[in-house]
């Protein structure tokens, strides 16, 4: 039975079974018909790689270097490898290459980040020790008898405050309408939603009804689909008319420019948004560089500050922004709490204080 390719969450996969290998992989490419010929190329490779193993004697998968090596070839075959991944898999094969499974450690691994990263942000710990977890996650699924072990991660504090005010957000839309008006969309739809910048691709014109965007979100570790319905601003409802009369299945995020052209992925949308963006703040004179610089993901902050302003409270923050665990909205809790004094002492005085 040969594989076949399918729709979901916006993108291609390949699905189905051949010569006993279950397949189910994401192309990474958008769902669009231009880009099903592509697709199928993927679809053909894929085919072609199982083919071409079957049979071959399984490699015993013994060593953290061996389960290193397999884990680096499925990521080739997923066409998901990059240089940063190589690069810390070769300095994790120096110190573990050597080490079998099953004497890995939570202690071990805990003793090797304190000798190794010595004077190093955790939060560049948490992202190369990533690469260390998904290859013991990879041998736990694919190495009979190897339970997994958990990797002590370093705790990071990543909550950011920097957002666009009132008049800054109007001035920065305002800038991108003239200077690139085929992004408009794009920053208006990420400022008056707080939606996420994969959700946002995500979006279709089904997902815009009336008054309200639908925004489903698939959480990559879980296989509950988050669901919530953000009110528009009276911008994006304008916005979206324009909208509503595209095709039901039209990515209206993936177009790059008014000939048509389209990205092929996320990172590809990411930096041409985060260099917009880099670009109107230093024509507004806002910080563009280093720890103070503005992120297309920071204009998310904006949205629910200004919904926690409207007199929202931690539980209709936690829905409108897709939080799955309610500390993440946690970080809005000083400002609820102020608005709430202010509300406190603005309150009618019914008795007379000594």
């Amino acid at each position: 039975m040969a594989l076949k390719l399918s729709k979901k969450n916006g993108h291609w996969y390949v699905e189905g079974s051949l010569l006993g290998t279950r397949v189910r992989e994401s192309t990474r490419l958008p769902d669009a018909a231009s880009y099903k010929g592509m697709a199928e190329k993927v679809r053909l490779r894929i085919e072609k790689d199982i083919i071409e193993n079957h049979g071959r004697p399984e490699v015993q998968i013994r060593t953290f270097g061996d389960a290193a090596a397999g884990y680096l070839g499925w990521r080739k075959v997923e066409e998901r490898y990059n240089r940063a991944m190589e690069l810390n898999v070769r300095r994790f094969n120096d110190d573990w290459g050597e080490v079998k499974l099953e004497e890995i450690t939570p202690a071990s691994i805990q003793a090797y980040i304190a000798a190794t990263y010595t004077s190093v942000k955790p939060g560049t710990v948490r992202r190369n020790m990533s690469y260390f977890a998904a290859i013991l996650n990879w041998a736990k699924e694919n190495v009979d008898g190897f339970g997994g072990v958990r990797v002590p991660m370093p705790r990071v504090d990543n909550a950011r405050d920097i957002h666009f005010d009132e008049d800054q957000a109007v001035a920065f839309l305002e800038w991108v309408r003239d200077a690139y008006p085929h992004l408009f969309g794009h920053f208006l739809t990420l400022i008056d939603t707080g939606v996420r910048l994969g959700e946002m691709l995500a979006l279709r014109p089904t997902n815009f009804g009336d008054g309200v965007l639908k925004v489903r979100r698939k959480l990559a570790r879980k296989s509950k689909t988050l669901t919530r319905d953000i009110p528009m601003t009276p911008d994006m409802e304008v916005w979206s008319d324009s909208v509503r009369c595209l095709g039901a299945t039209t990515p209206i995020y993936w177009r790059n420019g008014p000939t048509g052209k389209t990205w092929c992925n996320m990172p590809s949308v990411s930096t041409t948004l985060n260099r917009v963006l880099k670009e109107g703040c230093g024509k507004m004179g806002l910080p563009n560089s280093g720890e103070g610089a503005m992120r297309v993901h920071d204009l998310r902050h904006r949205f629910a500050y200004l919904t926690a302003k409207a007199g929202a409270d931690l539980g209709d923050l936690q829905y409108l922004m897709g939080h799955s665990d309610i500390s993440m909205t946690m970080r809005y809790r000083g400002f609820i709490q102020s608005r709430a004094r202010t509300y406190v002492g603005r309150a009618r005085r019914v008795l007379d204080v000594a």
